[in-house]
């Protein structure tokens, strides 16, 4: 999935994912990237089958990797824990 703003400013995106990628770009050039991250179990796994869930966060800037952050969610029926951070270009 992908969504392009256009204003580089604020917005929420919260969605059942169904990939497993989600790319976010913006269409006008951007000095600072701040984001709040954090994936939830919503249920219809049985609990043997379960495996945790995370993400590789990959932040880039004219077409360079600047920073990965990798992210793991807490254990099924634990409380979620978002990772958040800011990157500067």
């Amino acid at each position: 999935m992908t969504q392009v703003i256009d204003p580089a400013n604020t917005f929420n995106l919260s969605t059942p994912l169904t990939s497993s990628q989600l790319v976010v770009e913006s269409v006008e050039p951007v000095h600072t990237f701040g984001f709040i991250f954090d994936a939830v179990y919503t249920g219809g796994i049985p609990d043997e089958d379960f495996q945790g869930l995370s993400a590789n966060i990959r932040i880039f800037g004219t077409n360079e990797e600047v920073e990965i952050i990798q992210y793991m969610a807490q254990p099924y029926r634990e409380a979620s824990q978002p990772v958040s951070g800011t990157v500067r270009f």
